[in-house]
Formats: C-alpha cells, structure tokens, sequence
C-alpha cells in the first residue's frame, strides 16, 4: 500500500507551491489560498482527489480546481480505469515542457495579433512599436525551442 510522504505539506512547500500557482495561473482559474494538487505529495502513481482532501486538509472544490488547473497547464494528466468512477491524477513526464509549450502557444497567438495589426498600421512610430513588438515574440519562440530541444537531449542523455 503506498502512502503520501507526510500528512500535509511543509511551510516551505505550501509557499513553494502557491508561489509557483501564482506565477502559472495564465487561465480563468482561480489560485486559492489552500493551492493543492498531486504534485504536493511524492507519490508518483496516479491519486484520485478525494486521497488529497485529507492529508492536505483542503477543500474538494480546491482540489478539484486545482487539478483542473494543472490538467489545463499540462502539469497533471486525468485517467480513468475499468470499473473506477473516479478519476485518477498523475503528473505527467516532463511538465516543465509543457508549461514552455503552452507559453510559446500564447505567444504565437499574441504575434498573430501583432503582426496582423502592424500590417494595418500606416508608417511611422506606431508601426516601429508594432514590429518591436513582433521581433520580441520571433526571439522568445526561438529560444523557447531552444530551451525544448536542449531539455529533450539532456533527457535522451540521462536516459529519462
């Protein structure tokens, strides 16, 4: 039988994750005082929320937004079993891609925008801001690949 490393998490982890929650939160989702979510504990097989409520000593409404939250960042992946009625949550590998991807996904869409709008910009100082602008996100989603591809190998390398 596995069991969750402690009862509930440590300060230092309870303000790491709400930190963390707070710098990830680019969603409607709304980052609660009591931030849960299966990575608080050190289990790595998958966990249904209600294995959360108790030992993080949360709300099941905070841990069932929270791992929406972090299923929506693809942080967490949702499974189901045979005959289960619950769902199971699991972090998924390499998260950290995950929360790169999503980012350059807003910031091509955000570019898209830019450069549609500079387009429809006359000459002048408006339009120089425009293409700053898109400049910026050209270099952010390069390096952003850059980041991927250097994490993929340093992962092939470990053998993860």
């Amino acid at each position: 039988m596995e069991t969750l490393c402690h009862e509930k998490p440590t300060e230092a982890e309870a303000h790491f994750v709400q930190h963390l929650a707070s710098r990830l939160n680019p969603t409607s989702f709304p980052v609660s005082q009591d931030y849960s979510g299966p990575h608080s504990s050190c289990r790595m097989s998958p966990i249904t929320s209600s294995e959360l409520v108790e030992p993080l000593r949360v709300s099941k409404g905070s841990v069932s937004t929270n791992t929406r939250l972090l299923e929506r960042l693809g942080i967490v992946e949702r499974q189901s079993r045979p005959g289960e009625r619950r769902d199971f949550f699991s972090m998924r590998s390499n998260p950290h891609a995950a929360l790169v991807e999503g980012r350059m996904t807003r910031f091509e869409a955000a570019k898209a925008v830019v450069t549609k709008t500079k387009s429809a910009v006359a000459e002048g100082h408006s339009r120089s801001k425009f293409a700053d602008l898109e400049r910026f996100y050209t270099l952010y989603h390069e390096s952003s690949r850059d980041v991927l591809e250097r994490q993929a190998s340093q992962d092939s390398e470990d053998g993860a």
